[in-house]
């Protein structure tokens, strides 16, 4: 299966095409170049952004369809949100969806149950840009480095023991009354 890399103007364009599916289904495993993994570093905005590799099986689905059933994975770099440094992350998504033409698309309505399927625009898709954006689903917005916690610090004069002023104390003042 020839992938066609700018067709479609994604970082990580693999460009299908429903009449070059064999019947008894096309497996398709493919990696990104240097040039594809620096663009979605920034796409991404990671500090890092490499091995990147799909491997799908792409069968027909329902005669007008395709079914793509695979994998996608990466190797990310993230700051770490507390220390601070480098944290290197592997990430790997399972990849399952549905290619209809757009014409059978038309009457299907967006349930939250269920995925809706893929649009193939004159018999083509670009699974390449699907993969990257269920690769991104796996990205913690938080990053954080293994051993690494965030832990709250009281201050010295509560660890002696010290009292501390509370805000609350000159309402007590006002509630409690006066002995004559």
């Amino acid at each position: 299966l020839k992938s066609e890399g700018a067709a479609m103007n994604n970082e990580f364009s693999r460009v299908i095409d429903i009449v070059k599916i064999k019947p008894s289904g096309t497996r398709l495993e493919t990696t990104g170049s240097d040039d594809e993994c620096r663009a979605l570093k920034t796409r991404l905005g990671v500090e890092g952004f490499r091995n990147l590799r799909m491997d799908v099986e792409i069968t027909p689905w329902r005669k007008q369809g395709l079914s793509v059933q695979g994998v996608v994975q990466a190797d990310i770099e993230q700051i770490c949100g507390v220390s601070l440094e480098t944290v290197v992350q592997h990430i790997e998504e399972p990849l399952a969806f549905f290619l209809i033409p757009e014409h059978l698309a038309k009457g299907l309505t967006d349930d939250e149950d269920e995925d809706m399927p893929e649009i193939l625009q004159n018999g083509r898709a670009d699974i390449g840009e699907i993969a990257i954006q269920n690769l991104s689903l796996g990205i913690s917005p938080y990053p954080r480095k293994n051993g690494v916690s965030l832990s709250y610090v009281e201050s010295e004069e509560a660890e002696e023991g010290q009292k501390q002023d509370n805000p609350f104390a000159v309402l007590e003042k006002l509630s409690t009354p006066k002995a004559d």
